[in-house]
């Protein structure tokens, strides 16, 4: 009937914002705005980081000026590999003397994520499971409204459809808006049926708004797990081993795919309640 009462919320990586503000993580969801919301210009070209240390290395220095306060403990790890990294001159050397480091560093981002999982998992799994139950009412809502309106005589439905366009028009006034309603009471069951089906609507929407926010400190970890790897890669890079460099960047991805499955897919009614 309207674009509003046909779909289900989205769920997006933007939902899962990522704090590690460095161009080196180049999946970043996905070159995607990551949840900020002050109104820069998401088009335009990424400032010049200050490094509050300089090592020699743009990718490297932009590691380093990311707080530490801002991170977990294998980012950070992994921050001082780097840095230790860049103090010696033979870049070759350099890998083979500091892989015990990075090595350490994924490990702990890995360790880390796991105890995300265990720490924040519960909660998101019981918003999740919001969010399916408030679908499901939502459907059964929806259904409703269409069976309301179903009975009405074809003439009539095209009008009821116009009426209900309006009254969702958030740029309405709020006098013609009650005036839409009280139209809309003329038809047996109608703008019960109506709003019954748009709050479910918002209740959804809010469900879902608290399941990304659970999902925000998993999503995290499991940058994390890829931001290590993506340090590692680019000393691979830096060591003359390019090759290595591009599966660790792989790997490092993975970890970001596996979690977006786990954590940033979207709930769905069950089917008989979708096929009703």
């Amino acid at each position: 009937m309207t674009d509003r009462i046909a779909v289900l919320p989205a769920v997006s990586l933007e939902a899962a914002p990522n704090p590690l503000n460095a161009e080196f993580i180049e999946i970043r969801a996905q070159g995607k705005p990551t949840g900020d919301k002050s109104g820069a210009d998401k088009t335009a070209p990424p400032k010049e980081v200050t490094p509050q240390v300089d090592v020699g290395d743009k990718t490297f220095n932009q590691v380093l000026s990311i707080k530490p306060t801002e991170v977990g403990e294998g980012f950070r790890d992994a921050q001082a590999a780097a840095k230790a990294f860049m103090t010696v001159a033979d870049k070759g050397q350099a890998l083979e003397k500091g892989a015990p480091a990075f090595e350490a560093a994924i490990a702990k981002s890995d360790s880390e994520y796991i105890g995300a999982i265990a720490k924040y998992s519960p909660d998101y799994m019981a918003k999740r499971y919001s969010v399916s139950e408030a679908q499901t009412k939502m459907v059964m809502s929806m259904q409703g409204f269409e069976a309301t309106v179903g009975k009405l005589p074809d003439d009539k439905k095209e009008t009821v459809g116009h009426l209900i366009a309006l009254a969702q028009d958030d740029n309405v006034s709020p006098a013609m808006r009650a005036g839409l309603r009280k139209e809309l009471d003329k038809y047996p069951g109608v703008l019960k049926a109506f709003d019954a089906a748009d709050a479910s609507i918002k209740t959804v929407e809010t469900a879902t708004q608290a399941m990304e926010k659970a999902a925000q400190p998993l999503m995290q970890a499991a940058y994390e797990q890829a931001a290590t790897r993506y340090i590692y890669a680019h000393a691979m890079e830096l060591g003359g081993q390019g090759g290595r460099a591009v599966i660790m960047k792989q790997e490092g991805k993975s970890k970001v795919d596996d979690a977006a499955n786990e954590y940033l897919d979207k709930p769905k009614p069950p089917s008989h309640i979708q096929e009703a």
